[in-house]
């Protein structure tokens, strides 16, 4: 797990604007935390998440969405991906 942590310190997320910012696993449990209290969601979201971009080195804010999204959906976290889908995509 802690090579995909430094990997992932080095994702770039690109905004619709051509910005970029860059992704770390705890953006992404904070940004989960935004969604619900239940700490075995955000972890497990946030694991299987991390994973995924371990294949990245960029990724467009969207498609990062799409994917925490899709990683809600996949771990049966239901009324959270509504929740997310509804305010991100």
């Amino acid at each position: 797990m802690e090579n995909i942590v430094n990997q992932n310190a080095k994702l770039k997320v690109y905004t619709s604007n051509d910005k970029f910012i860059k992704c770390t696993p705890e953006m992404i449990h904070n940004i989960l935390l935004l969604y619900t209290k239940n700490l075995e969601a955000i972890v497990r979201t946030e694991r299987l998440v991390t994973v995924q971009l371990a294949n990245y080195s960029s990724i467009k804010l969207n498609d990062l969405n799409v994917m925490i999204y899709e990683s809600l959906e996949k771990l049966r976290y239901h009324d959270v991906a509504e929740n997310y889908y509804r305010l991100n995509l």
